[in-house]
């Protein structure tokens, strides 16, 4: 959730979102706020890129409301781990010194980046918010991520219904120019922890307000299990660019990889890929079928079953294209969401840009017919049970 802003780093929210019914009321002395339910993400508003926070960052939890401090500790903990971002935990409410002060206000909500260099500043967790994904999501509004459903590109990726969005929520969808928008460079991820989920503003018993232009990606919206590469990756642009002496040049730092903040003489690397300039592949596991193929002019197949991670790179001639099919299929079932998490079930990467999330399946598929952007694929099965299975057939295009 956010907290509209008027003086910070990043783009300006013009709504919040929380998860409760809609309301508009003071909010410590520095703006109002409509809340109902949402998620707001990462383009950086180009005159705002003024105040930012400086590390450690400080932050106190209030748990005599029931907020788990430890949980939020593991959470934070994380992000500093895969950025030059810290934090540290006070035992006392922040005061006249930049800070946030985590409070229970029976909402999930943050205001977007530093607010004051010279003030503390509230963010509000309540008991059903306190997943890894949900708090990594409020802090990083707090570090001022903002929409990427108001991307400039968005139209590229997600088609919008206004006319089934809850009219509180409408504002939400407001696209900024490219001139105010700063991203570094890095994609739209329909794979975004902060990416709106479908579904999430529409109106009670209407159609979808929102679904991905490119279908097989429908159920790769809405991963909540935590920060995604693109997410890091721009965090580490942001923040991080002055933290190693050494640089490593981007050309180096191969498939959209970035300088380590933790280690300077190597490169973050996008899933599917490792290596200290991610030039390499992941490792084949003995169960696994054969890893390497190279796609021509006759069907080939790629058939898994059991509870396992397997990894295969397809590619074929230069300038060329492949078509994949998953002809069947039996993987994770989700029980309460549409949204298919990362690492569990099937991704498959057919984009050109090998840093965007690929496109997740679970459940059961039949003849889901794709084709690559480039002359390169990759995949990655992760079978939950013994029973889950693929059978993917692919040609050259």
């Amino acid at each position: 959730m956010i907290f509209l802003n008027f003086g910070i780093l990043l783009l300006i929210q013009n709504i919040l979102s929380l998860r409760i019914s809609t309301t508009t009321a003071s909010y410590a002395d520095h703006t109002s706020f409509e809340h109902n339910s949402g998620r707001v993400k990462r383009a950086f508003r180009k005159d705002r890129l003024v105040n930012r926070w400086e590390f450690p960052i400080k932050y106190y939890v209030d748990e005599k409301n029931g907020l788990n401090g430890t949980k939020i500790e593991e959470a934070l903990e994380e992000i500093s781990n895969n950025t030059c971002i810290t934090f540290q935990r006070q035992d006392k409410r922040i005061v006249n010194e930049p800070g946030i002060n985590v409070v229970n206000a029976e909402r999930c909500a943050s205001f977007v980046g530093l607010l004051d260099p010279n003030a503390s500043q509230e963010l509000s967790l309540t008991e059903w918010c306190l997943d890894k994904g949900e708090v990594q999501r409020e802090f990083s509004y707090a570090l001022g991520f903002v929409s990427e459903v108001r991307r400039y590109d968005r139209d590229k990726y997600i088609t919008i219904y206004e006319k089934n969005i809850d009219s509180r929520s409408k504002r939400l969808f407001k696209k900024y120019s490219k001139e105010e928008l700063e991203t570094y460079g890095v994609p739209y991820d329909l794979g975004s922890l902060l990416q709106f989920k479908i579904g999430e503003y529409r109106i009670p018993q209407s159609n979808y307000e929102m679904i991905s232009n490119d279908p097989n990606y429908f159920k790769t919206i809405g991963q909540d299990s935590g920060l995604q590469f693109n997410d890091y990756k721009q965090l580490n642009l942001h923040y991080c660019n002055d933290t190693c002496k050494n640089k490593i040049l981007e050309k180096d730092c191969q498939r959209g990889g970035y300088q380590d903040p933790k280690i300077c003489s190597r490169c973050r690397c996008p899933r599917h890929f490792r290596g200290f300039y991610c030039d390499k592949k992941m490792k084949k596991l003995e169960r696994c079928e054969k890893q390497y193929y190279k796609a021509n002019d006759t069907i080939q197949y790629i058939n898994q079953k059991g509870n396992m991670d397997c990894y295969y790179y397809i590619t074929t001639d230069k300038n060329s294209k492949i078509n994949i099919t998953i002809v069947d299929s039996l993987l994770y079932k989700p029980i309460y969401s549409y949204t298919c998490p990362v690492g569990k079930g099937l991704e498959i990467k057919y984009r050109k840009n090998p840093t965007i999330m690929g496109a997740m399946f679970c459940s059961k598929n039949t003849n889901t017919k794709m084709t690559s952007e480039s002359n390169d694929v990759s995949i990655h099965f992760a079978g939950q049970e013994n029973d889950n299975f693929i059978k993917i057939a692919f040609v050259k295009a």
